[in-house]
């Protein structure tokens, strides 16, 4: 949170995200385990703004735990939340988005999805940070796509058998068609089977959003 206070004070957030630069960005999920089994589907509800969120995340029938609903009062209070005043990013709550994704941030819609059965303070945190991922100036995302990539190479050095051919794949050190260290979609991730312990590492984004929401 220092560092994005700094960030903030010194003028490195952009303020106004363009449309141009939420249309070229796909989905960005949280992947894990997210059904209820034997538990009747309830209709998803959402907030309007973050704003909003606040009040539904403390409705009673809301569907979530004590500690989610704390987790969720946590970030949506925090210094994180209040970066993002301004912007109209809606905030979903549903039983289920897929069946294994637990938290979805679309750009292009700016909405913020979460499954109530959420049970981390990092899954709570993550998706906020994704917005907040496109605040930043250039500058500051090429340190972070570097930091990515350092991170895969220091994997790599002691990583065998598939973790090494999921590592290689991440860094794009043998997949024909994609550039080296480039950022791969949740979906691409999915697709080629990566073990999910490595998801951090699929984009720049996905390891700026793990690496605030795991100090959460």
């Amino acid at each position: 949170v220092a560092h994005l206070d700094a960030a903030k004070e010194s003028g490195r957030f952009n303020r106004q995200v363009t449309d141009a630069r939420l249309r070229n960005r796909g989905p960005q999920a949280a992947i894990g385990w997210s059904e209820i089994p034997g538990e009747p589907a309830r209709a998803p509800q959402e907030a309007a703004d973050l704003q909003e969120a606040k009040k539904l995340v403390e409705d009673p029938n809301n569907g979530l735990s004590d500690e989610g609903r704390g987790i969720l009062r946590d970030i949506l209070n925090s210094p994180v939340a209040a970066y993002l005043d301004g912007r109209k990013i809606r905030f979903r709550l549903q039983d289920s988005i897929d069946g294994r994704t637990v938290g979805l941030y679309t750009p292009a819609e700016q909405l913020i999805q979460l499954v109530r059965s959420f049970q981390h303070a990092a899954t709570g945190a993550h998706e906020f940070f994704h917005p907040l991922w496109e605040m930043l100036q250039d500058e500051d995302i090429a340190n972070i796509r570097r930091w990515r990539n350092e991170a895969i190479a220091k994997e790599m050095q002691t990583a065998t058998g598939q973790d090494l051919a999921d590592l290689q794949s991440l860094a794009g050190t043998w997949r024909v068609g994609r550039a080296r260290g480039a950022d791969m979609s949740a979906a691409q991730f999915m697709g080629e089977g990566i073990n999910p312990k490595f998801y951090r590492l699929s984009s720049a984004e996905e390891y700026f959003a793990h690496m605030l929401s795991e100090r959460w």
